[in-house]
C-alpha cells in the first residue's frame, strides 16, 4: 500500500495497532477469568487437603508426643504458606511491552483449557455455538445484517440509481470488531448505540478499493440530503438505538422508519432450525437479549484503565 504522506502512514499504523491492542486486551481478559477460576478450584482442593490432614492428625493425636505434635504443626503451617492462594484482586498486574510480545506468541498456540458449554457425558469444557458469548454474537449478527440489508433497499427506493465502484450509495459490510466483541461492558453500551454510530464503523478489509470511512461518509450524506423528506427519514432512521431496532425486529414495538424490515419469526434460518435444541436457545437469546446482557456482571480486567 502507498501513502501520500507520513501522516497517512502514521494514521494507518496507529489504527492497526489500536485494533491489535483491543484484540489482545480481550484475550488477556479471557486468560484472567480462567486464572481466577483455576485459583478458586485450587483453593477448594487445598481446603479438602487441609481437612483430610486434620482428620488424620486427630486420629493419631493420642499416639504423638508433645515434641512430635509441635513438628507436625510447624510442617502444616509451612505447607499452608506454600500453598496459599492469592485473592482475585491481587491478580491485577501492570502489562509491559514484554508481556504483550509474549502474548502474541502464545496466541499462535491453541488454548490448553477449553471454555464454554459442557458436553453431555464429558467433563471437558468445550467452547461452541451453545456458548453464551457465541449466542450473543449470533444475535447481534442477525439483527445488524438484516437491518443493513433493509437500509440498502431503502436507499435504492429513494435514489433509484445507486451508482457503483467507490461512489456506490450502499452500506458495505463493516469490520467484525463490534459484532465479535463479547465483553459485558462493551455490549451494555452497545445496546444504546444508534444505528448511525454502529454502521459508521470502518468497512471490512475485503473492500480494497473503497475508503475505510465509506459508510460514515455515506450516512452523513444521507442525513444531509437536499430533499427535506429524504433527509428527515434518514436522520430518524440512523438515530434508532440498537435495542429499539432489536425490539422492532422481534415484534415488541413498531417503529415507522423500520416498517418493511423482515421480522425474526419470518427469517429463513433453516440451518438453525434443523437443530431443535439450538433453535430454542437462539430464540430465547433473541427475545431476552437485553435482559441477559444487563444482568451480567463485568469481568475485572488486567488493565487498570477501562478502554472498551
Amino acid at each position: 500500500m502507498s501513502y501520500n504522506s507520513s501522516d497517512d502512514f502514521l494514521y494507518d499504523y496507529n489504527n492497526q495497532e489500536s485494533q491489535l491492542f483491543d484484540y489482545l486486551r480481550e484475550e488477556l481478559d479471557i486468560k484472567n477469568e480462567e486464572n481466577v477460576t483455576d485459583l478458586q478450584e485450587n483453593e477448594n482442593d487445598y481446603q479438602i487437603f487441609k481437612n483430610n490432614k486434620n482428620i488424620k492428625e486427630e486420629d493419631n493425636c493420642g499416639q504423638k508426643t508433645d515434641s512430635e505434635t509441635k513438628k507436625i504443626e510447624a510442617q502444616t503451617n509451612l505447607e499452608k504458606k506454600e500453598t496459599i492462594i492469592p485473592k482475585e484482586e491481587n491478580l491485577k498486574v501492570e502489562i509491559t511491552e514484554e508481556d504483550i510480545n509474549k502474548l502474541k506468541n502464545d496466541l499462535t498456540q491453541p488454548l490448553k483449557k477449553k471454555r464454554g458449554r459442557t458436553k453431555t457425558g464429558n467433563n471437558e469444557l468445550t467452547h461452541n455455538r451453545f456458548s453464551d458469548d457465541n449466542l450473543r454474537r449470533k444475535c447481534k449478527h442477525i439483527v445488524l445484517q438484516n437491518t443493513m440489508d433493509f437500509i440498502n433497499e431503502k436507499i435504492r427506493e429513494k435514489y433509484g440509481n445507486i451508482g457503483q465502484g467507490i461512489f456506490i450509495k450502499k452500506l458495505l459490510i463493516i469490520n467484525q470488531r463490534q459484532k465479535t466483541n463479547a465483553t459485558i461492558l462493551f455490549n451494555k453500551i452497545f445496546l444504546y448505540k444508534t444505528l448511525g454510530e454502529i454502521l459508521s464503523e470502518n468497512i471490512s478489509n475485503r473492500y480494497t478499493n473503497n475508503l475505510k470511512e465509506h459508510n460514515k461518509i455515506l450516512i452523513q450524506k444521507l442525513k444531509e440530503d437536499k430533499d427535506e423528506a429524504t433527509k428527515n427519514y434518514f436522520q430518524k432512521l440512523f438515530n434508532i438505538t440498537f435495542v429499539d431496532c432489536l425490539r422492532h425486529f422481534r415484534g415488541d414495538i413498531e417503529i415507522n422508519e423500520l416498517k418493511g424490515l423482515i421480522s425474526f419469526k419470518d427469517l429463513d434460518l433453516d440451518n438453525e432450525k434443523k437443530d431443535k435444541e439450538y433453535w430454542e436457545i437462539l430464540n430465547y437469546y433473541i427475545y431476552n437479549y437485553e435482559d441477559i446482557t444487563t444482568r451480567k456482571k463485568e469481568r475485572k480486567s488486567l488493565f487498570n484503565n477501562n478502554i472498551e
